[in-house]
C-alpha cells in the first residue's frame, strides 16, 4: 500500500514516479508497478493536454469578445459621428449653402460607396465575406 500511496503523491506533485528494482521481467509486481507507471505518466500528459486546449479555448473566446467590444465601440463613435456631422450640416446650411451642398453632397456619395460593398450586404454571411 505504501508503495501505491508514493506514486499517487509523486504524480501529483509532477516527480519522476520511482520504479523499485525486482528481479525478474516477468515478475507480476514488476509489471504492475510499470503499467501503473506508464498509466499514471499517460495521466499527466493527458491533463496537461487538456489544460492547454482549455486555455487556448478560453483564450480564443476571450480575444473574440474584445474584438466584439471594439466593433461596438467603432459603431458607437461612428453613429455619434455621423449625428454629429448632420447636425452641424443642418446648423451651417443658413448662412453658408456652398459648404453644406458640398459636404451633404460627399457624405452622400461616400454612405452610397459603402452601401454597394458587398460587406454590408444584407445578404453576406459570416466567414463568406469579402474584404
Amino acid at each position: 500500500l505504501s508503495a501505491v500511496q508514493s506514486l499517487h503523491q509523486s504524480s501529483q506533485t509532477g516527480e519522476r514516479i520511482p520504479v523499485p528494482v525486482v528481479s525478474g521481467h516477468n515478475n507480476p509486481v514488476c509489471v504492475a508497478l510499470f503499467q501503473v507507471k506508464d498509466s499514471l505518466e499517460s495521466l499527466q500528459q493527458s491533463s496537461s493536454a487538456e489544460g492547454y486546449e482549455r486555455m487556448k479555448t478560453n483564450f480564443i473566446n476571450t480575444s473574440l469578445k474584445v474584438r466584439a467590444n471594439h466593433i461596438a465601440f467603432l459603431y458607437e463613435n461612428l453613429d455619434k459621428t455621423i449625428k454629429e456631422v448632420k447636425h452641424e450640416l443642418l446648423q451651417i446650411s443658413p448662412n453658408d449653402k456652398e459648404t453644406y451642398i458640398i459636404y451633404k453632397n460627399k457624405i452622400y456619395d461616400l454612405l452610397n460607396v459603402w452601401l454597394k460593398d458587398e460587406t454590408w450586404s444584407r445578404q453576406a454571411r459570416p466567414g463568406e465575406d469579402t474584404l
